[in-house]
């Protein structure tokens, strides 16, 4: 089952979400998590309900 993720153009499958990945998008990632970078990349990919939901319970760290 492909999950989708509604954006304010259209709505975008979790492949088309890694295809336009860029350079500090996990890193960014990492930060809201409060995790590194490298384990939010494979929380991502793997599909963690967490690192997909955008449910974050604190801010990102300025």
């Amino acid at each position: 089952m492909k999950q989708r993720y509604k954006t304010n153009q259209s709505v975008m499958t979790i492949e088309e979400i890694k295809l336009k990945t860029q350079y500090g998008d996990y890193t960014t990632l990492g930060q809201v998590l409060g995790i590194n970078a490298p384990a939010a990349k494979q929380r991502f990919l793997r599909g963690d309900q967490t690192a997909n939901s955008g449910d974050i319970d604190h801010p990102i760290p300025i």
